[in-house]
C-alpha cells in the first residue's frame, strides 16, 4: 500500500537526483572549458566578438545552460564554431553527454 508507494518514490527521487547532478556537473565542466578556451579571443563574428556569451565564467554557464536544456545553441555556439571550427570537437562531446545520454 502506502509503503511500497512511498518506497517507488524514493527510488524515482533517488533516480531523478542522481541524473540532475550528473546535467549540472557537465554544464558546469564545459562551461568552465568554454571559458578557458575562448575568454582571451579578439576574433570578431558578424560585427560581434566571437566568444560572446563565452567570457565571463557566469556568462559561459548560462550558455551551456540554454544550449543543452534549449534549442538555443545554435545562436549561442555558432560564433565559436565559425571562427574556430575544431571547437565543433568541444560541441559535439557537450551535445553527445547533454542531449543523447541524458
Amino acid at each position: 500500500g502506502v509503503q511500497s508507494l512511498v518506497a517507488c518514490f524514493m527510488v524515482v527521487t533517488t533516480e531523478f537526483v542522481s541524473i540532475a547532478t550528473f546535467l549540472v556537473g557537465t554544464i558546469i565542466a564545459f562551461a568552465w572549458i568554454c571559458l578557458l578556451t575562448f575568454q582571451n579571443s579578439d576574433d570578431m563574428y558578424q560585427g560581434a566578438p566571437a566568444n560572446t556569451g563565452l567570457d565571463t565564467f557566469s556568462r559561459a554557464l548560462d550558455a551551456m545552460f540554454v544550449s543543452g536544456t534549449t534549442e538555443g545553441f545554435v545562436q549561442r555556439l555558432l560564433p565559436t564554431y565559425t571562427i574556430y571550427r575544431s571547437s565543433g570537437v568541444l560541441w559535439l562531446g557537450f551535445f553527445g553527454v547533454v542531449r543523447v545520454v541524458l
